[in-house]
């Protein structure tokens, strides 16, 4: 069976799993062993890097796949929808309170006309779900009634997988600038793609006055941005 074929099966009969011992044992098996089987076969995953794990919370199942040579929360991973209805290819963090900002992993990937960077994912209504929806940062979504065809599918794993090293890459750099310039230039590209506008050299009088001394007095007419910017900066 194709990758393709594989997500669809447990898609459509992820359900069942409560009913016969012999048919969950099927769809465990699915889930757990020959579907990651199906990846580790992709060309452009390295067995010996990646780890591939199918699993199932209370109402639905997920397979993630991380590289074990790169210390990060931020993972990629295949998320099913509670009525088997979508399948959802994202970059997402990990389950701890003090993981990555969605903003940081956002800011950090590149644009794709394909790849979406909203909150909009519906994985369906119980907490479990609710609070994987809070974890991702960027997705595919796919409708199982037209899911794409097997090649589509292995060029946006590749492209996902892409886009999590290029990201690895560039926040590793981000935390190591040196230059005054170049960090003054990353928070003010920062709160530009947060939304917000300040002058660049607005943000480089507030930078270089928190680099003289601990704190800065902010003033101005009340909802002119003193309070965001601080929160911005932070």
């Amino acid at each position: 069976m194709s990758l393709r074929e594989r997500l669809l099966y447990v898609a459509e009969h992820y359900k069942q799993m409560g009913g016969d011992v012999l048919v969950k044992h099927e769809i465990e098996n699915m889930l757990t062993r020959r579907l990651p089987i199906s990846l580790y076969r992709l060309e452009h995953i390295n067995r010996e890097e990646m780890r591939i794990s199918g699993q199932h919370a209370e109402t639905f199942p997920y397979v993630t796949l991380a590289n074990k040579n790169i210390e990060s929360d931020v993972m990629v991973a295949y998320l099913f929808s509670e009525d088997g209805q979508r399948i959802y290819l994202v970059m997402m963090r990990g389950d701890s309170e003090e993981g990555t900002d969605l903003k940081d992993i956002r800011f950090f990937t590149p644009e794709h006309a394909r790849v979406l960077k909203d909150n909009h994912i519906i994985i369906g209504t119980s907490m479990e779900a609710k609070s994987f929806e809070d974890r991702v940062a960027l997705y595919l979504p796919y409708n199982i009634a037209d899911l794409p065809s097997n090649d589509q599918l292995q060029d946006d794993l590749h492209l996902l997988l892409s886009m999590h090293e290029q990201y690895i890459k560039t926040y590793g750099m981000s935390k190591e600038m040196l230059g005054d310039k170049d960090a003054i230039v990353h928070i003010h590209e920062y709160i530009r793609k947060s939304g917000f506008t300040y002058e660049r050299h607005d943000i480089a009088n507030a930078y270089f006055a928190l680099k003289t001394k601990p704190f800065i007095v902010l003033s101005g007419m009340s909802g002119t941005g003193k309070t965001k910017l601080a929160q911005l900066l932070a």
